[in-house]
């Protein structure tokens, strides 16, 4: 089962300007933890309000409500991750190198509560997506899978833009050692849980 890609560290600050020093001090340094060989990176981020300000909120409740379809697009809510090895992902204690979405979720659930996941090359129908998949992102001989991962809250989906960026993505065996590997992650510009993608795929 795959290790996360990062170590998650949070803190509290009396004030705001307190918050910006320590993100500008913080941010883009190199530490050593114990249990791990190459140096990990510091992503400092500011966590987003519980709610917002009372100011705000009569605007927001006049503001017009788009239709759910330009919604979707209008504000990014999926993640499109490529080069995922397929054995980190395949349930604990399985022979099977197929990926997991229950996994999947487990992943990239700490940045925020999950609404969908997808993982093409589960669906025998979707052939040429799988197959180009395959074709790249190999690490070490491995065959690696993409995946589409929408959160419920931009918010969510911007905190897990922001610290996977650049990030390697790390596996930890239960002989303790551990790897690493390169994934690509960028924002899904393909609506791919639209309604419109989803009735798609469903006649395909």
């Amino acid at each position: 089962m795959p290790t996360k890609a990062f170590i998650r560290f949070e803190g509290e600050a009396e004030t705001k300007r307190l918050v910006s020093s320590l993100k500008e001090k913080l941010h883009g340094q190199r530490i050593k933890l114990n249990g791990f060989k190459e140096e990990l990176e510091v992503v400092a981020t500011e966590a987003p309000p519980d709610g917002p300000p009372a100011q705000e909120s009569e605007p927001q409740a006049k503001t017009q409500k788009l239709p759910e379809e330009e919604q979707s697009q209008a504000v990014p809510d999926c993640v499109h991750l490529e080069g995922l090895p397929c054995k980190w992902f395949a349930p604990k204690g399985s022979d099977s190198e197929t990926p997991s979405e229950e996994v999947l979720r487990m992943v990239f659930g700490p940045f925020g509560e999950i609404s969908n996941v997808d993982i093409p090359m589960l669906d025998p129908y979707r052939e040429e997506t799988v197959g180009r998949s395959r074709n790249h992102f190999a690490f070490r001989g491995m065959r690696s899978f993409e995946a589409f991962v929408q959160y419920q809250a931009p918010e969510s989906f911007a905190r897990a833009m922001e610290t996977l960026k650049g990030m390697k993505l790390m596996f930890k065996g239960d002989d303790g050692k551990a790897l690493a590997c390169n994934i690509k992650v960028t924002p899904d510009a393909t609506n791919h849980f639209s309604e419109n993608a989803i009735k798609q795929r469903t006649l395909e």
